[in-house]
């Protein structure tokens, strides 16, 4: 188990590496970077998301301070996650829009199941000083229930003269909170590598899960980009994968293709006004 470990380490870092010198390439022609990258990572159906380079129209719902985005913009997002077996069936939701300083986000995601159906949403604010951004936001799972409800703050440093990225949300501020604190690399606009620590709740830190998070978005080509990461559970050492790909339909639409082990599926579409 050891030596699968740490060989796993060793291919996931190689992989990376080599992604990182394929974005060097002039031959990827669609922006990632700190650009919106519409790919429905947002933990709605599966993994604690990374927060740095999140998808624009639901940055409401990991972490409100990137939603202010680099150009003025509307983004909208539907995605569908089937049913498997006995489990609910997912929607998702999230629109977004804003200028080079501020930005507002909102959202709906549910389960429709046999057993039992919730409701639940999201709605965010961020603004931006220079090269720091900070949101605060507000969802709950279910709507019907106060105890799922939570309140985020949270904080971006952006500075791509440095190629550099970091910031943090601090969740469940009405409840026992949460932190998540991310570090980032841009060197190109066609490639990002972020790596995250998430904290267990603080009523459940000493004997809680963190989750270590590796996750990057690059670009394959003018049609396609990607969405690669893993998680890793300290306590259970549990490995999560997640990939998710963008083909872009024209400049401003994309469909949405994404896979959370252990055989989650996930389909999409995005549009930008």
């Amino acid at each position: 188990m050891v030596l699968f470990r740490t060989n796993l380490k060793f291919c996931v870092i190689g992989c990376l590496f080599a992604l990182h010198l394929f974005s060097l390439s002039n031959l990827f022609a669609k922006p990632v970077g700190v650009y919106p990258n519409p790919i429905p990572v947002n933990g709605t159906f599966n993994l604690p998301p990374a927060i740095l380079f999140v998808p624009f129209p639901s940055a409401a719902c990991i972490n409100a301070a990137a939603i202010p985005s680099t150009d003025t913009m509307t983004a909208l997002q539907l995605a569908y996650s089937p049913s498997r077996g006995e489990e609910p069936q997912n929607i998702y939701s999230g629109i977004a829009t804003s200028t080079k300083t501020l930005g507002v986000g909102f959202g709906y995601f549910g389960s429709l199941g046999n057993l039992k159906t919730t409701n639940g949403g999201f709605a965010g604010f961020g603004f931006k000083n220079n090269l720091s951004q900070y949101g605060f936001s507000y969802k709950t799972s279910d709507v019907s229930s106060s105890n799922q409800s939570s309140f985020d703050v949270s904080y971006l440093y952006t500075d791509t003269r440095e190629a550099l990225s970091y910031g943090g949300v601090l969740r469940s501020l009405n409840n026992s909170p949460q932190l998540n604190l991310g570090l980032g690399y841009i060197p190109s606009r066609f490639f990002n590598i972020e790596f995250n620590v998430n904290t267990p709740k603080a009523s459940q830190l000493s004997q809680g899960d963190f989750i270590l998070i590796a996750a990057s978005n690059f670009s394959i080509s003018e049609q396609i980009t990607v969405h690669l990461q893993t998680n890793f559970h300290t306590q259970t050492s549990k490995i999560d994968f997640l990939f998710a790909s963008n083909y872009w339909l024209s400049d401003v639409a994309s469909g949405i293709i994404q896979f959370t082990a252990p055989n989650i599926w996930s389909l999409g579409f995005s549009v930008i006004f």
